[in-house]
């Protein structure tokens, strides 16, 4: 089984390990990457809210309302695609090449896939 510190080193969005981890940045594409962090944490490896605030340096209330945010946030396809990979990663069942190991590459490479086989039938 993987741990919280893969998921984060699997650069969700392209955040850097650190910028994951500093709180002070409030940016839109961090928070994201925190919530399906968090997300997969919770649901994949069992960790509690505690635990989880101990790995991103959030307080465990924030690591309770990222859960929830993820939850509604997973009817955008691009997040959905971001949290299965991250899953896929918690149970070790994706093995990325190097070239590949950021999720964020390989999310932007499946939704313009997926984007041009979708308006190609049209």
């Amino acid at each position: 089984m993987g741990t919280i510190t893969d998921l984060i080193d699997a650069r969700p969005y392209l955040i850097s390990p650190k910028d994951m981890r500093d709180t002070s940045k409030r940016r839109g594409d961090l928070s994201k990457a925190r919530c399906a962090v968090s997300y997969v944490a919770r649901n994949s490896l069992g960790l509690t809210y505690p635990q989880i605030a101990l790995h991103l340096r959030m307080d465990h209330s924030s690591v309770i309302y990222a859960v929830r945010r993820a939850e509604r946030l997973m009817s955008d396809f691009r997040f959905h695609m971001i949290v299965t990979r991250l899953q896929g990663i918690a149970s070790k069942q994706v093995r990325f090449v190097e070239a590949e190991k950021d999720v964020g590459e390989a999310i932007i490479k499946d939704v313009d896939e997926y984007e041009s086989k979708r308006w190609a039938n049209l």
